[in-house]
């Protein structure tokens, strides 16, 4: 059986912009609950659609897949109620999408070009980069409690994100694991030590992850 292509669906009335996003929670706020009625509204419909298929085996995996996205729906919520509660989550927030924008432009320029007085929105606005994709985020926003809470229930499960190669991946756990390192220095600046673990199985992806986590990582240390 082929399995169709997946790509990630943009929203063209949303604006997930890092910068922004480093600047202003607020905004960011607003963003994120427009995303969360346009995906609530989504699986509404798709629950309905789901409700009426005359197959029983397609009606029976819609309605285990619903579960499963409501209850991906409730922890994105979750994750953006904690974000809005609390100083050090959103201190970590607002620097994690500052290096996140960073890195991107480092990515793509050469050593050459490299100056201490990079205009970042310039490049950012140039190149058509510094945006989320919505599963990225969300991806962020779902896993800040079992990050933040060490009783969580979250910790027990195996966030997998399906996409192809060029899908978006890299962005969305590179998102995660900043935030994580910078809350975890807010926290406590002498809090040192492996912070997380990443593995691959091809060598030629090995080398581009290589590059682009390295790039995250300098851009931390910068800011």
């Amino acid at each position: 059986t082929e399995v169709r292509p997946i790509k990630a669906k943009i929203l063209p009335n949303i604006n997930l912009n890092m910068k922004s996003f480093s600047e202003d929670l607020e905004y960011a706020y607003s963003q994120f609950n427009d995303l969360i009625n346009q995906y609530e509204k989504w699986l509404s419909d798709e629950k309905k659609y789901g409700e009426n298929l005359s197959n029983s085996i397609f009606k029976n995996a819609s309605s285990k897949n619903i579960i499963h996205c409501y209850k991906i729906l409730d922890r994105i919520k979750e994750g953006l109620t904690i974000l809005k509660t609390d100083k050090n989550i959103q201190d970590a927030f607002k620097l994690m999408n500052k290096a996140m924008y960073m890195q991107q432009v480092h990515y793509n320029i050469e050593p050459e070009m490299f100056s201490k007085e990079i205009d970042y929105e310039k490049i950012l606005n140039e190149t058509g980069r510094g945006n989320w994709r919505p599963f990225q985020i969300c991806f962020v926003l779902l896993n800040i409690k079992g990050i933040v809470d060490p009783t969580c229930e979250d910790r027990s499960i195996v966030d997998l994100i399906w996409f192809p190669t060029g899908g978006g991946k890299t962005e969305a756990y590179l998102g995660l694991s900043a935030f994580q390192m910078v809350l975890r220095r807010i926290k406590d600046k002498a809090d040192f030590g492996t912070d997380v673990i990443m593995r691959y199985t091809l060598r030629l992806l090995t080398a581009q992850q290589f590059h682009r986590a390295s790039g995250l990582i300098y851009a931390l240390e910068h800011i």
